[in-house]
This record gives structure tokens, C-alpha cells and sequence, in this order.
């Protein structure tokens, strides 16, 4: 009898869903996606032209371009306008997907891996090696990083900088304070 008790007692445990302290919504603003796609690919097609109907060469602050090395120096311009045209593309999609959440319970945290994947990381504040806050210009990150694994939060993919905020300070007071770098 006594040996059935505590075998019951751990699958009691195992089920016992742990509380959810606070779930905010995360997912980039419209105007993110359409700020960078817009410019990238007027800047692409004015690249494109250029590349394609060159026939001088360019002078770039000091540095005089033969036609052939402008044409090289267009596409490559072209290309990586594209690229920033794309990501732009890909904040757009995904603002108008369904949102990803980042979940606070009382011993770990769910969330996006970095602020534009759909891989969702789960990580125990216990295994928090280094978590560090990071600003530049206007945009604010928190950066958690673990033995195996480095999540990236940004405060642009919240609907408020204010959540943003509260997320930030209960992090804190959850996460140990051998790994807090503000």
C-alpha cells in the first residue's frame, strides 16, 4: 500500500502544468516591412538601370570606377538592395501571420529564437549564463544567452514599448543575478 502512494505522488507531479505568469504578443509592426521594401527596391531598380546602361565609368568620392568595374559595382549595389528588399518582404509576411507569443512562467521563458523565426526556444532561468540588454538608437534588445543556445528579443515586435518594459523588469527580478549585464 505504502508503495503504491508514492509511486502515484510523481505522476501527480509530471502533470501539474506550471503557472503562467504573463503571455505578450510578438510580431513585427507593418510598417517595419513596408519601410524597408519600398526604398530597397526603388534603390535595386535604380541599380539595375544603371548597371545595364552604363557605358562611363563613376567616380565615387575619389575613386574613379572603369565602365566595366561600374557596371560589377552596380549589380553588387543591386544585390544587396534585393536582399534588404527581401527581409523587408519577409517583416511584411509576418505581419500578417498569425502572432507568435513569448510565454513568462515561473521557472522559464518561451520564446522566438530571434525576432523574425518561427523556432520557438524554451529556457529555464536557471540556465541563463548571461543576459544583457542592448540599445542602438531607438531600438532595445534583450539578449539571453544559455550554455547551447542565444535567444534575441526585440522591443519593435511588441504592440507597446511599454510591455516591452514590463517584460524586461519581471526577466529581471526572475532571472539570477550572477548573469544580469544591463
Amino acid at each position: 500500500m505504502d508503495t503504491e502512494l508514492l509511486n502515484k505522488v510523481p505522476e501527480q507531479a509530471a502533470y501539474r502544468e506550471e503557472e503562467i505568469i504573463k503571455q505578450y504578443e510578438y510580431r513585427p509592426a507593418k510598417w517595419y516591412g513596408v519601410f524597408c521594401l519600398v526604398p530597397s527596391l526603388a534603390l535595386c531598380w535604380t541599380a539595375v538601370q544603371d548597371a545595364l546602361n552604363n557605358e562611363a565609368g563613376v567616380i565615387l568620392n575619389h575613386i574613379s570606377l572603369s565602365p566595366n568595374m561600374a557596371i560589377y559595382f552596380a549589380w553588387g549595389s543591386a544585390l544587396l538592395f534585393f536582399m534588404v528588399a527581401c527581409f523587408g518582404l519577409t517583416l511584411l509576411i509576418q505581419s500578417f501571420q498569425k502572432p507568435h507569443s513569448i510565454t513568462l512562467y515561473d521557472s522559464k521563458i518561451i520564446a522566438p529564437k530571434r525576432p523574425i523565426s518561427n523556432k520557438l526556444m524554451t529556457v529555464r532561468y536557471q540556465d541563463i549564463h548571461k543576459f544583457e540588454v542592448t540599445a542602438v538608437g531607438k531600438l532595445h534588445q534583450i539578449i539571453i544567452h544559455t550554455t547551447m543556445e542565444k535567444v534575441v528579443i526585440s522591443d519593435m515586435n511588441f504592440a507597446d514599448k511599454s510591455l516591452f518594459i514590463e517584460m524586461l523588469h519581471t526577466l529581471m527580478y526572475k532571472v539570477p543575478s550572477r548573469s544580469l549585464e544591463v
